[in-house]
């Protein structure tokens, strides 16, 4: 049986997950209260239609920001690596937040990069 050696938690990397679950937590908030404020039905439809395109950005965000906890808690790169992976295919379905997304991805890249080093030695 192993013993789990202790880590420091990569910074980029920290700073990449406390971002997205700011921006996760905006996004949802977002989402769930334009689905509560329909005010006819018309308006209604057009805010579920809305929902519907916005739904696979807003859940692949929030896996990309379990995985970056996950690869802060565990200090493998791996996860560090899926997370960026991650946010990059959310911004496909929303190119319009492409600016809010692309510093969580670049950090979870360059933490990628670093903590891979650091694995090899």
């Amino acid at each position: 049986h192993k013993l789990m050696k202790k880590h420091k938690p990569n910074t980029l990397l920290l700073i990449s997950s406390i971002i997205g679950n700011i921006y996760a937590g905006i996004l949802l908030w977002d989402l769930i209260n334009n689905l509560t404020t329909a005010e006819n039905s018309l308006y209604g439809l057009g805010q579920i239609l809305g929902t519907m395109i916005t739904a696979p950005q807003v859940i692949l965000t929030i896996i990309g920001v379990i995985f970056s906890w996950i690869g802060v808690s565990c200090g493998m790169s791996r996860n560090a690596l899926v997370a960026g992976i991650l946010y990059s295919v959310s911004v496909v379905f929303r190119i319009t937040e492409l600016l809010f997304i692309l510093p969580q991805m670049i950090l979870c890249f360059v933490a990628y990069a670093q903590m891979s080093k650091t694995e090899t030695k």
